[in-house]
């Protein structure tokens, strides 16, 4: 849910702006906004500085502990300034690695020669040359001697050799300049290769100071807080004034940090035609979609708090696309296993509970669908540890090999999901007599799922009434032309819910790709242990069903989080959703957050 604000007015004098500016800082629950321009001369290079020390953090976090710690020499922006130093320096070997890998990959093609000896053999008035020409020009050179040439695609690859006479070469002739050859650019990269492993190993060493530099670029945070908040104040001879938003929940803690101050402060209820900042506190296991949420964008403060809704959907839509439970079981059990690491941050908490609840739904939607790592049942042994799957067949209540009732389950999906949308917006629009228009499409979404499903014969008299509501609704204004024209438009919106209808059926064609891929693996591997019996056997087909199941089951999750989001960020939100906020930001001392 969206937490209600309160806008915050603070006057007070001068002499207790510091004062107050630290406990509000140390209280850190309210978002401030400028009431002029934040200008400093201060401000731009203590952000560069953010900049560089947050960047150097970034590249440590690529390497791991090192045994070799590097000294304390400098302040901490030199350290940083030194580790993204480094991170150049590695950057254009990498790039030079390159350019002397595919040099050699050129060179190479004509043996592993050394420039020095050309050189020493020219000198000694025998001039070796290296030419690529076209393969039906390659009989038009006239050379003293041509001791090696080579067939490569419609180039022909050639050495002449020349004492006295200059070589003639055809037009479409290239000569290839020799700087250095191969063995030369084998030793300049073997260098290039010893220097890079270098820096990497200096870098490395700096990774100890990691929770130093994170300190470090906390106090710039709130340095650079702490100056554009000053700068932001309103300033009027000997007194300032400050304006920012609270959260209600937080008005006593407010009223309590300024208890000592002499200041005036005034906490009033937004008005309609402001716009506070966004918080959005939810119950924590709907707070793990949180940053899924805000992927798309940040819910107005006058709009409503789509978590809930994309909770469900979600894990829903991932399930059905996915759709198995043995998968289900793979993904819960990598997130115990990672359990420990991810949640010693509120992301990583945030991220772990939201796959346990994806991974539960997969196992609750695979089981009652009967799928299983796509194991078919009706192969298994009458007899045999591998009869004792059988039991899990009890479990199914849907048959996902009857296409027909997949595809429907998909598309009555869909059709939930829409009139929970214009459920939401007939909320949001209440009470202006647009809803009628809103409930209508709710009508006739389901009475069109009537005609064509069901067959009922009064099904087709509920969508023709509702599109007459939709044309007489869906505007407000009095004038008749306008309000016939507006209504035409909203009749025309039919075909985009149509599509959006069938849009759904992307649950069911990839659940359906990944049981049929998962399927095709377990058939690859039962017929390698046919044809190699024994212990060889086993091992081949454990290895094939092992690697393609990892394949399958990557590809899954990935078609579950992109088309699960698309679902609800396409489809759903087009009815109900805006997103015109912006989120809360506390003016918050970092270093009295650090654990």
């Amino acid at each position: 849910m969206i937490v209600n604000m309160k806008k915050i007015m603070i006057l007070g004098q001068e002499q207790h702006r510091e004062t107050l500016l630290q406990k509000i800082h140390e209280a850190g629950v309210v978002h401030l906004e400028p009431l002029q321009a934040v200008e400093s001369k201060e401000l731009a290079p203590l952000e560069e500085n953010l900049q560089v020390v947050e960047e150097s953090i970034k590249i440590l976090a690529q390497y791991p502990q090192s045994k070799k710690i590097a000294p304390m020499q400098g302040s901490w922006l030199e350290i940083a300034q030194a580790i993204h130093q480094l991170d150049k320096q590695i950057k254009n070997l990498e790039l030079l690695k390159s350019e002397q890998e595919a040099q050699l990959a050129i060179m190479s093609v004509w043996g592993n020669f050394s420039s020095k000896l050309l050189q020493t053999l020219q000198e000694s008035g025998v001039k070796i040359q290296l030419w690529r020409v076209l393969s039906q020009d390659a009989g038009k050179f006239e050379a003293e001697w041509i001791p090696w040439q080579k067939q490569q695609k419609q180039e022909v690859l050639l050495a002449t050799v020349s004492y006295q006479k200059p070589v003639l070469a055809p037009e479409t002739a290239q000569e290839i300049l020799i700087k250095e050859g191969p063995q030369e650019l084998q030793t300049l990269l073997a260098d290039t290769l010893s220097e890079i492993q270098k820096n990497k190993d200096n870098l490395a060493s700096f990774v100890n100071l990691m929770f130093a530099l994170k300190t470090y670029a906390d106090e710039l945070q709130d340095i650079i807080a702490l100056l554009k908040a000053k700068a932001g104040l309103l300033q009027q001879s000997s007194f300032f004034g400050l304006r920012g938003w609270i959260p209600i929940t937080q008005e006593a803690k407010i009223w309590d940090t300024c208890r000592d101050l002499p200041v005036v402060i005034q906490l009033v209820n937004p008005a309609h035609d402001e716009q506070p900042p966004t918080l959005m506190q939810n119950p924590k296991w709907i707070q793990s979609i949180l940053d899924v949420v805000l992927i798309y964008a940040t819910p107005g403060y006058q709009e409503w708090d789509p978590s809930i809704s994309v909770y469900f959907a979600f894990a829903v839509f991932f399930a059905m696309i996915v759709g198995d439970a043995g998968y289900g079981l793979v993904i819960l059990s990598l997130m115990l296993w990672f359990r420990s690491r991810l949640i010693t941050s509120a992301v990583g908490t945030r991220i772990y509970r939201l796959f346990v609840t994806i991974s539960l739904s997969c196992i609750v939607y695979g089981a009652i669908s009967g799928t299983w790592f796509a194991i078919n049942f009706s192969k298994l042994p009458e007899s045999g540890s591998l009869a004792n799957l059988r039991w899990l067949q009890q479990l199914q209540c849907i048959d996902s090999s009857n296409t027909s009732t997949m595809m429907l389950i998909a598309i009555y999906t869909g059709v939930v999901h829409l009139s929970i949308a214009r459920f939401v917006q007939i909320i949001r629009l209440w009470p202006k007599t647009l809803v009628v228009a809103e409930f209508a499409w709710i009508i006739g979404l389901w009475s069109a799922m009537g005609m064509l499903h069901l067959q009922h014969p009064y099904a087709k008299y509920a969508f023709i009434g509702s599109l007459v509501l939709v044309f007489l609704f869906s505007s407000t204004s009095f004038n008749p032309l306008r309000r016939i024209g507006e209504g035409i438009l909203g009749l025309l919106g039919i075909t985009q819910l149509f599509a959006d209808v069938l849009s759904y059926l992307r649950l069911f064609a990839l659940g359906l790709a990944s049981s049929v891929l998962g399927s095709i693996f377990n058939d690859m591997g039962m017929k390698i242990h046919e044809a190699f019996p024994g212990i060889v056997g086993y091992i081949l087909m454990l290895l094939v069903v092992f690697s393609g199941h990892s394949i399958n089951l990557i590809l899954a999750v990935m078609g579950g989080f992109i088309h699960g989001l698309r679902l609800n960020f396409l489809e759903f939100y087009r009815y109900c959703f805006e997103g015109t906020g912006y989120m809360y930001a506390p003016f918050i001392l970092h270093q009295k957050t650090k654990p």
